[in-house]
Protein backbone atom coordinates (compact mmCIF):
# COMPACT_ATOMS: atom_id res chain seq x y z
CA UNK A 1 0.00 0.00 0.00
CA UNK A 2 2.72 2.18 0.89
CA UNK A 3 4.08 2.05 -2.78
CA UNK A 4 0.66 3.20 -3.87
CA UNK A 5 1.25 6.50 -2.81
CA UNK A 6 4.88 6.62 -4.51
CA UNK A 7 3.25 5.90 -8.08
CA UNK A 8 0.44 7.86 -7.78
CA UNK A 9 3.03 10.92 -6.69
CA UNK A 10 5.13 10.33 -9.83
CA UNK A 11 2.02 9.94 -11.86
CA UNK A 12 1.03 12.98 -10.88
CA UNK A 13 4.71 14.53 -11.38
CA UNK A 14 4.99 13.18 -14.86
CA UNK A 15 6.61 15.89 -16.61
CA UNK A 16 9.66 15.93 -14.19
CA UNK A 17 10.37 12.97 -16.47
CA UNK A 18 9.63 15.09 -20.13
CA UNK A 19 12.34 16.80 -22.54
CA UNK A 20 11.74 19.53 -20.56
CA UNK A 21 11.48 18.57 -17.14
CA UNK A 22 13.73 18.13 -13.93
CA UNK A 23 14.62 13.86 -15.05
CA UNK A 24 15.16 14.57 -18.30
CA UNK A 25 16.79 11.22 -20.28
CA UNK A 26 18.68 13.44 -22.70
CA UNK A 27 20.24 14.66 -19.34
CA UNK A 28 20.38 11.39 -16.73
CA UNK A 29 21.30 8.78 -19.62
CA UNK A 30 24.72 10.73 -19.85
CA UNK A 31 25.31 8.98 -15.80
CA UNK A 32 24.21 5.48 -17.16
CA UNK A 33 26.89 5.30 -20.42
CA UNK A 34 29.61 4.21 -18.06
CA UNK A 35 27.28 0.80 -17.67
CA UNK A 36 27.77 -1.12 -21.19
CA UNK A 37 24.25 -2.12 -21.01
CA UNK A 38 23.15 0.75 -21.20
CA UNK A 39 24.86 2.06 -24.11
CA UNK A 40 24.22 -1.11 -26.11
CA UNK A 41 20.55 -1.08 -25.64
CA UNK A 42 20.13 3.00 -25.69
CA UNK A 43 17.09 3.00 -27.78
CA UNK A 44 15.09 0.66 -25.85
CA UNK A 45 16.66 2.55 -22.59
CA UNK A 46 15.12 5.66 -24.05
CA UNK A 47 11.95 4.57 -24.65
CA UNK A 48 11.33 3.07 -21.07
CA UNK A 49 12.57 5.75 -19.24
CA UNK A 50 10.68 8.42 -21.44
CA UNK A 51 7.88 10.62 -19.28
CA UNK A 52 5.25 8.08 -21.72
CA UNK A 53 7.39 4.96 -20.46
CA UNK A 54 7.74 6.02 -16.45
CA UNK A 55 3.90 7.16 -16.81
CA UNK A 56 3.08 2.88 -17.97
CA UNK A 57 5.78 1.67 -15.31
CA UNK A 58 4.10 3.89 -12.27
CA UNK A 59 0.79 3.22 -13.50
CA UNK A 60 1.90 -0.79 -13.57
CA UNK A 61 2.57 -0.38 -9.96
CA UNK A 62 -0.61 1.26 -8.72
CA UNK A 63 -2.11 -1.74 -10.24
CA UNK A 64 -0.17 -4.07 -8.22
CA UNK A 65 -0.54 -2.24 -5.42
CA UNK A 66 -4.42 -2.87 -6.15
CA UNK A 67 -4.17 -6.49 -6.78
CA UNK A 68 -1.87 -7.00 -3.42
CA UNK A 69 -4.44 -5.10 -1.50
CA UNK A 70 -7.40 -7.12 -2.93
CA UNK A 71 -6.15 -10.52 -2.95
CA UNK A 72 -5.37 -13.24 -0.16
CA UNK A 73 -1.77 -13.36 1.14
CA UNK A 74 0.18 -15.49 -0.71
CA UNK A 75 -1.90 -16.13 -3.84
CA UNK A 76 -0.77 -15.95 -7.53
CA UNK A 77 -2.40 -12.58 -7.95
CA UNK A 78 -1.19 -10.99 -4.56
CA UNK A 79 2.54 -12.33 -5.39
CA UNK A 80 1.94 -10.86 -9.13
CA UNK A 81 1.04 -7.28 -7.68
CA UNK A 82 4.41 -7.68 -5.54
CA UNK A 83 5.71 -8.91 -8.20
CA UNK A 84 4.57 -5.36 -10.30
CA UNK A 85 5.04 -3.40 -7.54
CA UNK A 86 8.97 -3.83 -6.98
CA UNK A 87 9.69 -3.96 -10.82
CA UNK A 88 8.08 -0.48 -10.72
CA UNK A 89 10.25 0.67 -7.62
CA UNK A 90 13.24 -0.87 -9.05
CA UNK A 91 12.79 1.30 -11.95
CA UNK A 92 12.38 4.26 -10.58
CA UNK A 93 14.98 3.49 -8.79
CA UNK A 94 17.47 2.90 -11.84
CA UNK A 95 16.23 5.32 -13.79
CA UNK A 96 18.02 7.95 -11.41
CA UNK A 97 19.63 7.76 -8.12
CA UNK A 98 18.41 11.36 -7.28
CA UNK A 99 15.82 12.64 -6.14
CA UNK A 100 14.93 9.63 -4.06
CA UNK A 101 15.43 9.31 -0.07
CA UNK A 102 14.97 6.72 2.08
CA UNK A 103 11.19 5.99 1.81
CA UNK A 104 11.80 4.30 -1.74
CA UNK A 105 14.75 2.41 -0.72
CA UNK A 106 12.17 1.36 1.71
CA UNK A 107 9.58 0.59 -0.53
CA UNK A 108 12.24 -1.89 -2.54
CA UNK A 109 13.47 -3.53 0.86
CA UNK A 110 9.95 -4.14 2.00
CA UNK A 111 8.56 -5.13 -1.36
CA UNK A 112 10.78 -7.88 -2.03
CA UNK A 113 10.87 -8.96 1.38
CA UNK A 114 7.31 -9.95 0.77
CA UNK A 115 7.77 -10.96 -2.71
CA UNK A 116 10.34 -13.76 -1.53
CA UNK A 117 8.30 -15.08 1.95
CA UNK A 118 4.83 -14.78 0.91
CA UNK A 119 4.10 -16.45 -2.51
CA UNK A 120 1.92 -19.45 -3.50
CA UNK A 121 5.73 -21.59 -3.48
CA UNK A 122 6.64 -21.30 0.29
CA UNK A 123 5.67 -21.75 3.50
CA UNK A 124 4.63 -19.98 6.86
CA UNK A 125 8.49 -19.99 8.00
CA UNK A 126 9.86 -18.11 5.08
CA UNK A 127 6.99 -15.87 5.27
CA UNK A 128 8.21 -14.99 9.31
CA UNK A 129 11.82 -14.76 8.31
CA UNK A 130 10.87 -11.66 5.56
CA UNK A 131 9.23 -10.04 8.63
CA UNK A 132 12.19 -11.05 10.71
CA UNK A 133 14.44 -9.13 7.93
CA UNK A 134 12.25 -6.11 7.36
CA UNK A 135 12.16 -5.46 11.49
CA UNK A 136 16.07 -5.46 10.87
CA UNK A 137 16.19 -3.21 8.52
CA UNK A 138 13.75 -0.87 10.03
CA UNK A 139 15.53 -0.87 13.48
CA UNK A 140 18.89 -0.35 11.50
CA UNK A 141 17.32 2.55 9.28
CA UNK A 142 16.52 4.32 12.72
CA UNK A 143 19.91 3.53 14.66
CA UNK A 144 21.72 4.78 12.38
CA UNK A 145 20.19 7.58 11.50
CA UNK A 146 20.81 8.40 15.22
CA UNK A 147 24.33 7.58 15.42
CA UNK A 148 24.29 10.01 12.46
CA UNK A 149 22.81 12.77 14.73
CA UNK A 150 24.62 11.77 17.46
CA UNK A 151 28.02 12.17 16.29
CA UNK A 152 26.51 15.89 14.37
CA UNK A 153 27.26 18.76 17.24
CA UNK A 154 24.88 20.54 15.04
CA UNK A 155 22.06 17.98 15.87
CA UNK A 156 23.50 17.77 19.35
CA UNK A 157 23.51 21.36 19.95
CA UNK A 158 19.78 21.67 18.72
CA UNK A 159 20.53 24.00 16.27
CA UNK A 160 19.85 21.43 13.01
CA UNK A 161 16.19 21.92 13.41
CA UNK A 162 15.70 25.59 12.31
CA UNK A 163 18.42 25.56 9.88
CA UNK A 164 16.60 22.89 8.26
CA UNK A 165 13.45 24.40 8.71
CA UNK A 166 14.57 27.44 7.01
CA UNK A 167 15.57 25.88 3.91
CA UNK A 168 13.43 26.21 0.61
CA UNK A 169 13.07 22.05 -0.02
CA UNK A 170 12.06 20.61 3.36
CA UNK A 171 11.62 24.26 4.82
CA UNK A 172 8.26 25.30 7.11
CA UNK A 173 7.72 28.93 7.96
CA UNK A 174 5.40 27.82 10.95
CA UNK A 175 7.81 25.69 12.23
CA UNK A 176 11.15 28.00 11.72
CA UNK A 177 9.07 30.43 13.65
CA UNK A 178 8.25 28.37 16.24
CA UNK A 179 12.17 27.08 16.98
CA UNK A 180 12.64 30.92 17.22
CA UNK A 181 10.11 31.80 19.89
CA UNK A 182 11.02 28.63 21.84
CA UNK A 183 14.31 27.51 21.28
CA UNK A 184 13.76 25.11 24.10
CA UNK A 185 11.51 23.24 22.37
CA UNK A 186 14.08 23.30 19.08
CA UNK A 187 16.78 21.06 21.70
CA UNK A 188 14.60 18.78 23.43
CA UNK A 189 12.66 17.48 19.92
CA UNK A 190 16.35 17.63 18.46
CA UNK A 191 17.86 15.44 21.23
CA UNK A 192 14.48 13.47 21.59
CA UNK A 193 14.77 12.54 18.04
CA UNK A 194 18.29 11.19 18.72
CA UNK A 195 17.57 9.69 21.70
CA UNK A 196 14.78 7.58 19.99
CA UNK A 197 16.48 6.57 17.01
CA UNK A 198 19.35 5.30 18.33
CA UNK A 199 17.26 2.73 21.13
CA UNK A 200 14.94 1.85 18.82
CA UNK A 201 15.95 -1.60 18.37
CA UNK A 202 15.93 -1.64 22.54
CA UNK A 203 11.91 -2.00 21.71
CA UNK A 204 12.34 -5.81 20.59
CA UNK A 205 13.48 -6.68 23.51
CA UNK A 206 11.17 -3.75 25.86
CA UNK A 207 8.17 -4.44 27.51
CA UNK A 208 5.15 -4.03 25.54
CA UNK A 209 3.92 -0.52 26.63
CA UNK A 210 7.39 0.50 25.76
CA UNK A 211 7.22 -0.79 22.59
CA UNK A 212 4.43 0.53 21.80
CA UNK A 213 5.59 4.12 23.14
CA UNK A 214 8.17 3.64 20.54
CA UNK A 215 5.53 2.98 17.47
CA UNK A 216 3.84 6.12 18.79
CA UNK A 217 6.63 7.99 18.51
CA UNK A 218 6.98 6.74 15.20
CA UNK A 219 3.89 8.05 14.29
CA UNK A 220 3.95 11.45 15.51
CA UNK A 221 7.38 11.66 14.05
CA UNK A 222 6.50 10.54 10.71
CA UNK A 223 3.32 13.04 10.61
CA UNK A 224 5.17 15.73 11.85
CA UNK A 225 7.98 15.61 8.97
CA UNK A 226 4.91 15.04 6.46
CA UNK A 227 3.32 18.48 7.71
CA UNK A 228 7.01 20.39 8.31
CA UNK A 229 9.02 18.88 5.82
CA UNK A 230 7.09 17.45 2.70
CA UNK A 231 8.46 13.70 3.79
CA UNK A 232 4.97 12.34 2.88
CA UNK A 233 6.39 9.18 1.65
CA UNK A 234 7.99 8.51 4.87
CA UNK A 235 4.85 8.47 6.61
CA UNK A 236 3.47 5.53 4.84
CA UNK A 237 6.24 3.57 4.03
CA UNK A 238 7.71 3.41 7.47
CA UNK A 239 4.14 2.11 9.49
CA UNK A 240 3.78 -0.16 6.81
CA UNK A 241 6.62 -1.88 8.72
CA UNK A 242 5.53 -1.44 12.01
CA UNK A 243 3.16 -4.80 11.78
CA UNK A 244 6.34 -6.56 10.96
CA UNK A 245 7.97 -5.14 14.20
CA UNK A 246 4.96 -5.97 16.44
CA UNK A 247 4.82 -9.42 15.28
CA UNK A 248 9.15 -9.91 15.58
CA UNK A 249 8.36 -8.80 19.45
CA UNK A 250 5.69 -11.13 19.87
CA UNK A 251 8.27 -13.96 18.21
CA UNK A 252 10.67 -12.74 21.15
CA UNK A 253 8.68 -12.63 23.63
Amino acid sequence: MSMGFTFAERVHCRDDYGANGWFSWVIFKNDRLQFALFRRMSGVAATVFSRGGMTVACCCGLVGVAALCAAPVSSLVFTAGVAATVAASLTLQIRSVYGGDGAHQMNIVVGVAILVGFNPWLGPTEGQLSLIFITAQVCLAYCAAGIAKLMSPIWMKGDALPKILSTAAYGSGVGFRLTQRVPTLSRLVSRGTIFTETFFPLALVAPQSILYGFLAWGVSFHVANATLMGLNTFLPSFLATYPAIVFTWHLLH
